[in-house]
């Protein structure tokens, strides 16, 4: 039996807060523009880099409540990753700030649910502030600011900025490896899917959370799959024609099925993704179909003895998959002509039917037919170089993306500098406990980034506080302050929104921690640690 020691009280609030600054210290540095990169061991080889969520992931701290503390925490910054591509160091910055700022307060007996709810309800009042500010982004100029600062590189925020804008918010991006050292970006043909893997241990990606396939099958299933007896036949046909890398696509799976494809993966044998069929309203059949014709396959019905005896000529092909957790893109060369023809057909029942959710459904289905997808090529002089290269064009599209969803706020930390000055228009926000501690966390990024790039925080902050200007900040890069909207230091505001609600979430869980329940550390035997 497991021995567990139970800790009360002050002991525990103080060994998370040890956890969480720790795992603060191993990623502050990154933040701004003057931010430094972090080496991680992985045991086989070194890795670079300076995105947070990279980071967080490999810290994993030897006492237990430190660790426990630590990897509440992470999740803000793999949660800020999954919702925005970006900000996820800032994440971490602030969660560390809220835990800090308010650990006092608990310190000296204040109420910790009490504390907790007035910190919602100023997080409240910060996000309602931050949604007012934000700007829709114009032009591709505007695209090319958010890329900048995210990047840290002019001309790949040229290219970044160019090929995103261009081709719109909702185009599936792929990164991959180049033998030419460079960055070069190719439009191809791509079909979305809004659904995911059904495990994350599906995933090949575990920093990305994601799974790619290379020159796989797509096998669709217009059924349940309840046993894996049911595709079992096909994936060994797939095995025999050479392809490892297999998707398929079904109406639903058992959890059976699910865990065998799970443990061939881990052994080698075939790397299966499993997703559901995509939901279209009366056209769910029909969306298997274009799937189909997309991939040069055919659908297999339920009845007809097609996964009991199945033929290669049945099964799609693509040229590269990537599933992540609610979406798939398919890279195909598809036969455009039936493309064509399929869209003239969808066109023509578009303008038949009179319910609008229909007509909705089959304008969306002609728009998946004819999408394209974005293959971002990424080569350097060192794989390490590369792979630090390809974890900044990560972040910088998904920024761009994001701002192109919800818009772009003043960056460099000002945003949540101006958010305090609508915290204090709140009644008696003085002797608020929530409010103050939301007020001095909300200094925290921009503090931090002054660190990073050897300036004293206090005097910036009181400097552009007294103007009283929104666009007024601080060029760190430059070392001048400067209109931030003209120089065009920007952040989006779903990174920087989405930063902020993940600090409070993961805080607000730690805060009202009282008890744990924590597993003995087991010491080796005297003699065994002799020898």
């Amino acid at each position: 039996m497991i021995n567990k020691t139970i800790l009360k009280d002050q002991e525990v609030l103080k060994g998370l807060q040890r956890g969480v600054n720790k795992l603060n210290d191993a990623v502050k540095n990154s933040l701004g523009p003057s931010g430094l990169n972090i080496i991680i061991d992985t045991q086989i080889f070194p890795q670079v880099t300076s995105d947070g969520v990279t980071a967080v992931k490999e810290v994993f701290l030897k006492d237990r409540l430190e660790n426990i503390g630590a990897n509440i925490v992470k999740e803000a910054s793999i949660k800020t990753s999954l919702d925005a591509g970006d900000g996820t160091t800032t994440s971490v910055v602030l969660a560390n700030a809220i835990i800090n700022n308010a650990i006092k307060y608990i310190l000296s007996d204040y109420n910790p649910m009490q504390l907790v709810k007035q910190i919602k309800d100023a997080e409240k009042i910060v996000t309602k502030e931050l949604n007012k500010m934000a700007k829709e982004i114009k032009d591709e100029n505007d695209a090319f600011n958010v890329a900048k600062i995210s990047c840290r590189d002019e001309e790949l925020a040229k290219k970044l900025s160019h090929i995103i804008y261009n081709a719109g918010k909702d185009i599936a991006v792929a990164i991959e490896d180049s033998q030419t050292v460079g960055v070069e970006g190719e439009v191809v043909n791509g079909f979305e899917i809004e659904r995911g893997f059904y495990s994350p241990f599906m995933a090949t990606n575990i920093n990305r959370m994601e799974a790619e396939l290379r020159d796989a099958f797509v096998i669709i299933f217009n059924k349940r799959i309840s046993r894996f007896q049911d595709i079992a036949p096909s994936l060994d046909l797939c095995l025999k024609e050479g392809v490892k890398d297999i998707l398929v696509i079904a109406n639903d799976f058992d959890n059976e099925v699910i865990g065998n494809c799970v443990v061939n993966k881990s052994k080698g044998i075939a790397n299966i993704v499993c997703i559901k069929a995509p939901m279209f309203y009366n056209y769910t059949r029909e969306a298997l179909e274009d799937i189909a014709l997309f991939t040069g396959g055919k659908v297999i019905d339920s009845g007809f003895g097609l996964e009991k005896d199945p033929k290669i000529e049945n099964f799609g092909k693509a040229n590269k998959i990537i599933v992540t957790k609610d979406r798939t893109t398919i890279i195909a060369e598809p036969d455009m002509e039936a493309i064509k023809e399929r869209v003239k057909v969808i066109k023509e029942q578009e303008r038949q039917v009179k319910e609008e959710i229909s007509k909705d459904q089959l304008k969306k289905r002609a728009n998946k037919l004819l999408a394209k997808a974005v293959t971002i090529k990424v080569g350097a002089y060192s794989d390490y170089e590369q792979q630090e290269l390809k974890d900044r064009i990560d972040d910088a599209v998904r920024a761009i993306k994001s701002a192109m969803e919800e818009g772009i706020v003043v960056g460099g930390g000002i945003a949540f500098l101006n958010a305090i000055n609508e915290l204090k228009k709140e009644k008696g926000w003085e002797t608020n406990w929530g409010i103050k501690v939301i007020e001095q966390s909300l200094l925290e990024p921009i503090k931090q980034i002054a660190y990073n790039s050897g300036f004293t925080p206090d005097v910036i902050i009181d400097n552009i506080s007294s103007k009283k200007d929104a666009e007024y900040g601080f060029d760190f890069s430059k070392g001048k302050y400067v209109n931030m909207i003209d120089e065009g230091i920007v952040d989006p505001l779903k990174v920087v929104r989405c930063a902020f609600q993940n600090a409070v979430s993961v805080a607000s869980i730690l805060l009202t921690a009282n008890t744990a329940i924590i597993i003995n550390e087991e010491k080796e035997p005297e003699h065994l640690t002799k020898s």
